[in-house]
């Protein structure tokens, strides 16, 4: 993707979001490397609006080039560095390793994807053989996060049947035990199936940067240790 046709996509977000909203104005169409961004009408309030839109046709992929950026320096940012950056952004969020979670109860789902979803490239399934047909298929695959009591398949089973095609996969189990199997936690860290367990109910308040951290390190490979953070 060119400087060019970043600048398009985005004049077509600010030019959608004017006809119904007076705080943007259309972008000039040539782009100008030289404007700066607030003579643009992109400036502190309206940018992180457009750059949600933009991240929306991403697939939710972040694309964080303001955090950090002190209001004077935003003001003076012009359009060429400021593409540049974004671009930059893009390019690390689609190439970052996926984590796939797996939970059949769609309310999981919805919390997992807000608590993670910004810092995570995430991508979730409430169907454990549909979620094997993606991990299978997908080399961009790094984490599986699980769920255990789940129809079709366990997160076991999920984690076995996928460990047949790719042995060097991570895995992460959440559970609650409900069938108080007393060995389910020891035999799934003793047989090496899963990196870490996560007992339920899962405590993100206080817990939840250090869950974070360590899908972090898994997903982009630099964990190898087996612990357990029940």
């Amino acid at each position: 993707m060119g400087l060019v046709s970043l600048y398009d996509i985005l004049g077509d977000i600010v030019l959608n979001l004017s006809l119904t909203d007076p705080r943007f104005k259309p972008l000039p169409t040539e782009m100008e490397p030289d404007a700066r961004l607030a003579d643009l009408g992109l400036d502190g309030d309206s940018l992180p609006i457009v750059l949600g839109v933009l991240k929306s046709r991403l697939d939710g992929r972040d694309v964080n080039v303001l955090a950090g950026r002190e209001p004077e320096a935003l003001r003076a940012w012009t359009l060429k560095p400021f593409l540049k950056t974004l671009k930059e952004s893009i390019t690390a969020a689609v190439n970052a390793p996926i984590t796939v979670y797996v939970d059949d109860e769609e309310e999981n789902i919805f919390i997992f994807k807000r608590f993670f979803g910004k810092h995570l490239r995430l991508e979730t399934f409430t169907d454990p053989e549909q979620a094997f047909a993606f991990i299978r298929g997908n080399d961009a695959v790094t984490l599986v996060v699980t769920d255990e009591s789940m129809p079709g398949l366990t997160g076991n089973a999920l984690c076995n049947a996928i460990r047949r095609y790719k042995p060097y996969m991570k895995f992460v189990l959440i559970t609650g035990n409900p069938a108080g199997d007393q060995d389910l936690v020891y035999n799934s860290l003793r047989h090496g199936r899963f990196h870490d367990v996560i007992l339920k109910p899962v405590d993100l308040e206080r817990r939840g940067q250090e869950y974070l951290e360590m899908m972090r390190s898994l997903a982009n490979g630099s964990a190898e240790d087996t612990s357990s953070s029940g």
